[in-house]
């Protein structure tokens, strides 16, 4: 995800946590619930990304060996369809 979706997850996250404590929402406590939150849940969401660049890397992959070829793979960042780099 780009760094505007992560800051966009972490701002619900941190709403859903502020919204369960009891505590102030600037308290220390509060802030340490959140971050904790935060990274206990942070690579389920984000293998959604992993998901999405395996599904895009095997449809350009040469047939059916797991491998794409440099060529495929330049020409693919090239045509602005995502932003591989090596």
């Amino acid at each position: 995800p780009n760094w505007h979706q992560v800051q966009k997850w972490v701002r619900e996250v941190r709403k859903e946590v502020v919204s369960a404590s009891s505590e102030s929402r600037t308290a220390f406590s509060t802030t340490v619930q959140v971050l904790e939150e935060v990274a206990e849940r942070y690579g389920r969401w984000q293998d959604s990304e992993c998901i999405a660049l395996k599904d895009d890397l095997v449809k350009i992959e040469k047939d059916g060996t797991g491998r794409v070829l440099l060529e495929d793979f330049y020409a693919a960042a090239l045509n602005g369809s995502y932003q591989f780099t090596e």
